[in-house]
């Protein structure tokens, strides 16, 4: 383990961050590390968004865009082509098989074109091939334990990674029976069974309002990191499912569980890492801006920096001033996708005409061809 004392890092190891320190200041352009594409989702029969994604609901790639409608009382997948028209629709409403009652998240195995969607309150994780055509479905129980998560990701051609970022608190339930649920359990694609291995045990307890929840899972080239309030380290696991911690938060906070810094993308070259706080929403564990990090690790310089609020596109005059078009901590965290190296944003029509001044010229030609009655735009960020 790596003692913070400077800020050159090792990248095989331990890494320690401490968001005391004042890390040395890197100015980065958005220009220069992503590629940004701004497609207007078109309306197709019911296909009116009524409220945004959820973080890690857009799945990218070569020729199609699968976006989980933030639409609870009609959960389904729609499946875009890279111009916004809209393809064909995965799942419908319903309470039995290949019907959909609820909050939904999902992931996709490209290689054996399989969709697989947790549905939240019918505790049902359905399949279908990448076309919407239903396969199978699991429901409820797995080994005679309660199937229950908030994250899912797709970790080999055999196994999902399936993450409950607060099952220490839930471990019982009103009438104080035991819940036995997991943190981390893997399942095994074919036989819908879970994989025989310990869990992980954090051992500090976090508030119910945690802040990571659906952010508590990042998707890399090589792996996945995941992590939890419940604890001061991140970990890491690769596709022969081996778990290793990578980072740890050593910041000594007056109040442990309410906060962390956790990585939130990572690209070829930059590990990015925010603060996330516990109780958004509550007065009493809201920090203000200052003590909110937004840090990067160099990872041919294995050093830590710290950035702006924001990693913005430079406007004329060298002033930045696009409002959408960032990388700052709701991007991150709101705006990660099931792709190691997409952000996606979505704004509507009211957001744009809002704040029209702050536009860049592409959203400004999109928004004046734009109604209230549309679909959000998407901006596509894929990060270099």
């Amino acid at each position: 383990m790596l003692t913070s004392c400077s800020n050159e890092q090792s990248t095989t190891g331990v890494i320690e961050i401490d968001a005391n320190i004042n890390y040395p200041k890197i100015d980065l352009n958005l220009d220069e590390i992503a590629e940004i594409s701004y497609i207007p989702l078109k309306l197709g029969e019911n296909n009116i968004f009524i409220q945004k994604p959820r973080p890690r609901s857009v799945f990218i790639t070569d020729d199609r865009i699968f976006i989980a409608d933030g639409n609870t009382y009609n959960p389904r997948i729609i499946v875009y082509n890279h111009e916004g028209d809209p393809l064909y629709t995965i799942g419908q409403k319903g309470r039995g098989p290949s019907e959909l009652f609820g909050p939904i998240c999902f992931a996709v195995d490209t290689i054996r074109e399989e969709v697989f969607i947790w549905d939240e309150m019918a505790a049902q994780l359905q399949v279908y091939d990448m076309y919407g055509k239903f396969k199978r479905f699991k429901s409820r129980y797995v080994n005679d334990r309660i199937l229950k998560f908030d994250n899912i990701d797709n970790i080999n051609i055999n196994t999902l990674v399936l993450f409950l970022p607060h099952a220490k608190i839930l471990s019982r339930d009103k009438y104080g029976t035991p819940l036995n649920f997991r943190s981390l359990s893997f399942l095994d694609k074919d036989s819908m069974t879970f994989h025989d291995f310990p869990d992980i045990n954090f051992e500090r307890m976090h508030l119910w309002a945690t802040g990571t929840m659906r952010s508590s899972l990042l998707t890399t080239k090589s792996g996945i990191y995941f992590y939890t309030l419940s604890s001061d380290t991140t970990f890491f696991i690769n596709d022969s499912l081996r778990i290793v911690p990578k980072f740890i938060d050593v910041t000594n906070y007056p109040n442990p569980g309410e906060r962390g810094v956790f990585p939130s993308l990572e690209t070829d070259k930059y590990i990015f890492f925010n603060t996330y706080v516990a109780g958004i929403g509550q007065p009493s564990l809201n920090i203000d801006n200052k003590n909110k990090k937004f840090l990067v690790l160099d990872k041919t310089a294995k050093k830590i920096f710290s950035l702006e609020d924001r990693i913005e596109i430079k406007g004329p005059d060298n002033v930045d001033y696009y409002l959408f078009e960032c990388l700052d901590w709701r991007n991150l965290k709101y705006g990660r996708t099931l792709n190691p190296n997409y952000v996606a944003v979505f704004v509507n029509y009211i957001q744009l005409i809002d704040y029209y001044d702050k536009l860049s010229d592409s959203l400004k030609r999109i928004a004046d061809q734009m109604s209230e009655n549309d679909n959000p735009v998407l901006i596509l960020m894929k990060i270099k």
